[in-house]
């Protein structure tokens, strides 16, 4: 992971610690909601499986377990941040490293259908990603190693 730069800051205000934290916030919040809407979804499908939308029930719940996963991988980084725990902000980068191929794979998919408004809003949606993943990784990379031996 050499190859991947460091920053000083995020968005030119914050340092990397602050930055990574409001980075888990927010992903904590946006997998709420969209938990939140996908519950909805469920209850909407729920009320109106007699008019055939039933076929929407899987991709639903594999929202639903997804963005779970995922609201808990954001609490995992904050939690390695408040705690000071490499292997939980660690764990964070490695999800979010298989997040980045499987975007990038989708992309070239949407480029595949000459969707030009997915293809630019999946451009951007990869580079917030690239930019979180190096100022959480700037932070992971200052990290006070914990050469402590582990208590039980």
């Amino acid at each position: 992971m050499e190859r991947v730069p460091t920053v000083n800051n995020c968005c030119w205000f914050f340092d990397v610690e602050t930055g990574t934290k409001i980075i888990g916030y927010v992903q904590a919040i946006v997998y709420a909601i969209w938990f939140t809407l996908d519950v909805i979804g469920v209850i909407q499908i729920k009320k109106s499986d007699s008019s055939g939308q039933s076929q929407y029930w899987g991709a639903t719940i594999f929202g639903i377990v997804l963005n779970v996963f995922m609201f808990l991988i954001a609490c995992l980084l904050l939690m390695g941040v408040y705690k000071h725990k490499q292997l939980f902000v660690k764990t964070w980068l490695i999800v979010q490293s298989l997040i980045l191929i499987l975007m990038v794979i989708q992309l070239v998919l949407i480029i595949l259908t000459f969707s030009i408004g997915g293809i630019i809003s999946h451009l951007i949606s990869i580079c917030v990603l690239c930019y979180f993943m190096v100022v959480v990784l700037s932070y992971y990379r200052g990290m006070p190693t914990n050469t402590a031996a582990p208590t039980y």
